[in-house]
């Protein structure tokens, strides 16, 4: 079959970023103190770990307005870990980060997910991006 090219109708970017201490080099637990001190933002969501913080671009309709987007969030974002001192980290996972060591976010959906899933749940330490792109249809 033949494909026509086109560009999505949007585009929006989600990145689940790691909360590391800059001095001794793990996790750090405090999504919900920067949650907390930022306020309800469409572009901050808690993660399941407290170590760990999404920062998502609104739905856009090109890749250079989501880096816009990803830009500025990343940048206060950035500003407001320091002041809980913490630096932000965007890796696949982290290198010694053991997940026995990882606080739960206190939100009663995350701490149902880990009763559910136990050990599975709890080793969840990736970290990804995740594009949305919006086209007109499945074809």
């Amino acid at each position: 079959p033949v494909f026509a090219r086109s560009a999505p109708l949007s585009v929006g970017a989600e990145l689940e970023l790691q909360l590391v201490d800059p001095i001794q080099g793990g996790l750090k637990s405090v999504s919900a103190d920067i949650l907390r001190e930022l306020g309800e933002l469409n572009w901050l969501q808690p993660e399941l770990l407290e170590g760990m913080i999404e920062v998502n671009s609104s739905v856009r309709q090109n890749i250079n307005e989501v880096e816009l987007d990803l830009s500025k969030a990343l940048k206060r974002l950035s500003t407001t870990a320091n002041q809980f001192g913490a630096t932000i980290a965007c890796l696949g996972t982290h290198p010694t980060a053991r997940f026995w060591d990882q606080s739960i976010f206190p939100l009663l959906r995350y701490h149902q997910i880990v009763e559910k899933n136990q050990y599975f749940a709890r080793r969840l330490l990736i970290f990804g991006m995740h594009v949305h792109l919006g086209v007109e249809s499945g074809n």
